[in-house]
């Protein structure tokens, strides 16, 4: 443990020994958790299929901002002892050594609870689901795998957790903060989310990173507390979590924002007016009408088709109303 670090009276009291006995005795319960998640799932959206969405926005932002401000004091807390030891030791030493758990109760305290919170992160699937908003593949089943890799993991002692512990904590610090401020009506740029999602990308290939430098590790022949069947279910996780991610940057950021579109039309219109030594700002202005534009024509075509139509038929009867008057006053 890092010696300068102050360590609070409730880190310093941690049974770690009794925490283990107990997840080791009871980390198969996270499959049952994970299947009262799932029907609770399938039961609530057919419950919320006849009633109007919950608004919950206070509730909404309590909950992101609860969870936010564990996740900050956890990166804090964790984030300086880890450093030390790859000072101290060295980064490989991190992947194989497992007596930094034991040794290091400021990294156990909160590690233990990032596994408790795993369960209580499952609440975030209860707010989709009452205010009737669209959820996701990747939602649940990362909440789900995310529970039954961590439990698993915390009984065994993974060193390599220790990384992908600080990493998700990081990650959320950002995540739910910005949950909460979405959540009270806060104006977020774009550029925020984007960027959330992309540190969720870079965490995947950082989980990628560590697993790989474990393996190197088993094998040039080391002793390592990480097993090869903890690397190859970890690798396939998060490989799968990188794709999943991946693709739903594509659909958000990239492809429902038409975006390749837009900078085909910048560009486009860069070549034609260059000669004219056009301003740069009116340049992509006027782009980005033509680009609005583009989406409303064939509606603008069928409305005036459809207007036309109308106002032929409407002239014809008045027409034709006029010549029949003459003979019924005869």
């Amino acid at each position: 443990m890092n010696d300068s670090t102050f360590i609070f009276s409730f880190e310093k009291n941690f049974d770690f020994d009794g925490a283990m006995v107990w997840i080791q005795t009871y980390w198969t319960h996270s499959f049952v958790y994970v299947s009262i998640y799932l029907l609770l799932i399938y039961l609530g959206q057919r419950w919320m299929q006849s009633r109007r969405a919950f608004e919950l926005r206070t509730a909404l932002a309590i909950w992101s901002l609860s969870l936010a401000v564990f996740s900050i004091l956890s990166t804090c807390r964790i984030l300086p002892q880890l450093l030390a030891e790859v000072q101290q030791h060295g980064f490989e030493h991190t992947v194989c050594d497992r007596s930094f758990f034991k040794e290091n109760l400021i990294f156990s305290f909160w590690s233990w609870y990032f596994a408790m919170s795993k369960v209580v992160e499952l609440g975030d699937t209860a707010f989709i689901i009452l205010r009737k908003q669209k959820l996701f593949f990747l939602h649940w089943y990362h909440h789900v795998t995310v529970l039954l890799y961590t439990w698993f993991s915390t009984q065994e002692l993974v060193p390599t957790s220790r990384w992908f512990i600080l990493m998700n904590f990081t990650v959320h610090s950002a995540m739910y903060s910005y949950y909460a401020f979405k959540a009270m009506k806060f104006k977020i740029p774009r550029s925020i989310a984007m960027t959330i999602t992309t540190a969720e990308l870079l965490q995947m290939v950082g989980g990628l990173y560590v697993n790989w430098q474990a393996y190197r590790q088993l094998a040039s022949g080391r002793v390592c507390g990480t097993g090869m069947w903890n690397i190859k279910l970890s690798i396939l996780m998060y490989a799968s979590y990188w794709y999943l991610f991946a693709h739903l940057f594509y659909n958000s950021y990239l492809k429902k924002a038409g975006i390749y579109d837009y900078i085909t039309i910048v560009n486009s219109e860069m070549s034609r007016s260059a000669y004219r030594k056009r301003n740069v700002s009116r340049i992509v202005n006027e782009a980005f009408h033509e680009f609005e534009s583009q989406n409303k024509a064939d509606q603008e075509e069928l409305t005036t088709e459809v207007e036309t139509e109308l106002i032929t038929s409407l002239t014809q009867e008045k027409s034709t109303s006029c010549h029949i008057r003459p003979f019924h006053r005869s």
